[in-house]
């Protein structure tokens, strides 16, 4: 049990850390996650997936840097897409 506790312990941390550095204009502690998928639409639209649903980047959305080289996008619970991080070869 102890070593089930101190498992979970490390866990929650690992996530409070992956959120540390996003922004409070864009995620509320919840709504960004990596990207898990990227589809380039014929006109050149891109189509994010995350653990939080799927979303269109608009052209004018800001870039963003991301700090640890991952895709990250932040989806609120209407599906909006609040911003994205990207990683400097991107």
């Amino acid at each position: 049990m102890r070593r089930l506790g101190g498992l979970l312990l490390a866990l929650w941390a690992t996530g409070v850390q992956a959120h540390s550095w996003y922004p409070r204009d864009c995620c509320s502690g919840h709504d960004c996650a990596v990207v898990l998928s990227v589809k380039v639409l014929g006109d050149g639209t891109l189509v994010v997936r995350t653990q939080h649903g799927e979303a269109h980047v608009p052209a004018t959305l800001p870039r963003r840097d991301s700090p640890d080289g991952q895709m990250h996008a932040c989806i609120n619970s209407l599906g909006t897409l609040l911003c994205v991080f990207y990683p400097p070869a991107i």
